[in-house]
């Protein structure tokens, strides 16, 4: 008489994100891994089928994951003073490695960055060959320093973004000054107000009216 073995139990329908992490975690702890562990070893591994599973993690189709992963990342370590602070200086390491290794082409112009004394001319100083230059810069030797410099000079806090506002107002009150009835030039040679000086008389008639 042949004996069948009973149905295998498939576990219950796990619902609830919460009941889904308590699931695999305990997993991972029977496994004697922890999830930093886990997830450390799934990402370095160089088996195929790892490769595999994460095949997108670094192109534009699962980029957007991938970052928002980073981001949860981030957050859980700045929740606290202490986590900021390291999260801050491993973000100043990383900058500051790829700030030294980008770095102006190496060799002669116009294939790298170097100028010979001996070989400039005149086309070197045109407009149009300092714009090569810089968009090359720029865009191909230097981006990541150019584009950090930038992103700091365009951002203002809310204080900064009032005096800009308050600078363009007081701008707009010049608008209609008078044109000058005389040139300083003009003025009597006797007069104790040095001619020369960059007094602009229109202007502090019409505010002082």
């Amino acid at each position: 008489m042949s004996t069948t073995s009973a149905p295998m139990q498939l576990p219950k329908t796990v619902r609830t994100q919460e009941s889904k992490l308590h699931m695999i975690c305990n997993l991972i702890e029977e496994m004697d891994l922890t999830p930093k562990s886990f997830i450390s070893a799934f990402i370095s591994c160089s088996s195929s089928r790892m490769a595999f599973l994460q095949r997108y993690w670094g192109t534009s189709t699962g980029w957007p994951s991938t970052l928002l992963l980073l981001k949860t990342i981030r957050d859980a370590i700045c929740n606290k003073p202490l986590g900021n602070d390291y999260w801050e200086s491993f973000i100043l390491e990383e900058a500051t490695h790829i700030t030294i290794a980008q770095k102006p082409r190496s060799g002669a112009y116009p294939h790298g960055a170097y100028h010979n004394t001996k070989d400039v001319s005149e086309s070197c100083f045109s407009s149009e060959s300092k714009k090569e230059q810089d968009h090359i810069l720029t865009t191909q030797d230097m981006p990541f320093l150019f584009n950090l410099i930038l992103r700091k000079l365009n951002s203002q806090s809310p204080k900064e973004k009032k005096l800009d506002e308050f600078k363009e107002d007081s701008d707009h009150t010049n608008e209609n000054i008078p044109e000058p009835d005389k040139d300083v030039g003009e003025m009597d040679p006797n007069d104790d107000l040095d001619a020369s000086l960059p007094f602009n008389y229109p202007k502090q008639a019409y505010m002082a009216s």
